[in-house]
């Protein structure tokens, strides 16, 4: 099985029980969300982990 990774798209949500999971500061996970870009990994077609980056907090968040 391969894994890919995609931009989180503006008409999905962001996987916030995910964030919380993280980052329990829902300020912080605002400041992600505005700040920063969502990768979602999947695999055979199901959602498996996500990767968040944001350039302006350079802070990598992964689960």
């Amino acid at each position: 099985m391969i894994l890919t990774y995609r931009l989180l798209t503006v008409t999905e949500r962001p996987p916030m029980e995910l964030l919380l999971l993280a980052d329990p500061s829902e300020h912080m996970i605002a400041q992600y969300i505005r700040d920063g870009k969502c990768y979602i990994a999947s695999m055979a077609g199901e959602d498996v982990g996500w990767s968040f980056y944001s350039l302006k907090i350079q802070k990598l968040l992964r689960l």
